[in-house]
Order: structure tokens, then C-alpha cells, then sequence
């Protein structure tokens, strides 16, 4: 069967729109996306804020990104650890809606450890190099003292802020998105001199996370 030239140039330019945006995400550098959550009782109230954001964070991803979830209370546990694949993606949206389900590992004592999912994050990301930009989100009701040492919140906050700066370069980008007003400002005043941290309440964690993502993929 013969093709005009014009059929011809016409599947040529359908092909060529197919074919452009798969080829741009073939070279637009990869994210690691990192989402951890807070799983203790406290915060199970905050459910549907906790859904929404993280459908709105599989839509910044694309193919070849990378997955980091992560659930924590009195200590971390890393429930996914792979590579995005789009077309995975109504499924991930669906679990989003059982996203606040704690592991049986987790939550068998009292307390909401964050420091200990911190340097989950620098751990696991040190294990994945090739990821050179992070976007991590952190998910919390409010940060309870851990049942194993008694609570003393100047040292809590000390340690914190030592972890947070393990983190603080321009390949980082920390959301801390919580609902205690107490404690989302305790952590922007102890992360203040960490450029690449922003500290949110449930009610505008979308826009926060969004802005973190708008970033340029360097």
C-alpha cells in the first residue's frame, strides 16, 4: 500500500509528538522521593490530610524516580524502597488511602521518634547514590516523648537539629507538615538557618510539598 507524502508527514509529526515527551523524561534527571509518617495513635485523626498529600506527591514523579516510604513512631521502619514506574500509578493512589496504617513492627511503645526517621533518610539515601537530588516529606501529629529515655526537650531539639543538618545542602529538600501548632513552630525555629527546610500545617501541606517539588531537576 502506497503513503502520500502528506500521510507520510502527518505519522511523522504523531510520531514525533509521542516520542518527544518520552525521550525529554529519558534525560531529565531523577528524584528520590522519600515520604515518612508519623503512625502513632495521635495522628491517625489526620488520615485524609495524610491521603491527599501523598496522592499529590506521586504526581511530581516520573519514570525512573525513585520511592522511599517510610512509617515511624517510637522507631522507623522503611515499607517500600524502589523505582517509580508510572503506570504503577493507580495502584500507589489507592494505597495512599491506607497510608497511615502502622506495620506491626511499629508503634509498640509509646512516643513519636523523628529523629530516628531522619537518619533513616541519611542512611538509606547514602545506600542510594545514583539519586542526587532528595525530596523527603515528614508527616506528624504532634513529636511525643519516646517511652525508652525520659524527655528533656532542649536536648530532644539539639539532637533534632544535628540530624536535620546532616541534611542541609542544596541536594536536600525537608517538609516537615504537622498538626501541632506548638510544634511546627519549635521545629522552624530550631531549622531556621537550614535553607532547604519548610515547616507546615495539614491544612496547606499540599501547597508546601508542591512548592519543594517545583524546584528545578538538576
Amino acid at each position: 500500500m502506497k503513503i502520500s507524502w502528506q500521510n507520510a508527514v502527518f505519522i511523522a509529526v504523531l510520531m514525533g509528538v509521542a516520542v518527544v515527551p518520552v525521550v525529554g523524561q529519558v534525560f531529565t534527571p531523577k528524584i528520590l522521593s522519600a515520604l515518612y509518617i508519623d503512625v502513632s495513635d495521635s495522628n491517625q485523626k489526620n488520615a485524609s490530610a495524610i491521603a491527599e498529600i501523598c496522592r499529590d506527591r506521586l504526581t511530581h514523579l516520573i519514570d525512573g524516580d525513585y520511592l522511599l516510604d517510610g512509617k515511624f513512631a517510637d522507631l522507623t521502619y522503611v515499607t517500600n524502597s524502589q523505582e517509580f514506574a508510572a503506570q504503577e500509578n493507580a495502584a500507589r493512589h489507592k494505597e495512599c488511602q491506607l497510608a497511615i496504617a502502622p506495620p506491626s513492627q511499629v508503634g509498640k511503645q509509646r512516643g513519636t521518634d523523628i529523629i530516628k526517621a531522619l537518619q533513616n533518610l541519611k542512611i538509606e539515601t547514602q545506600n542510594l547514590k545514583n539519586y542526587r537530588q532528595i525530596r523527603a516529606t515528614f508527616l506528624f501529629n504532634s513529636l511525643e516523648p519516646t517511652a525508652d529515655k525520659a524527655f528533656n526537650e532542649a536536648a530532644f531539639l539539639k539532637e533534632l537539629k544535628q540530624a536535620a543538618d546532616e541534611l542541609n545542602s542544596p541536594n536536600y529538600s525537608l517538609i516537615f507538615i504537622g498538626a501541632d501548632a506548638s510544634w511546627q513552630a519549635k521545629l522552624k525555629q530550631t531549622l531556621k538557618d537550614n535553607k532547604n527546610v519548610r515547616v507546615c500545617a495539614y491544612e496547606s501541606g499540599v501547597a508546601c510539598q508542591n512548592a519543594a517539588y517545583a524546584a528545578p531537576r538538576k
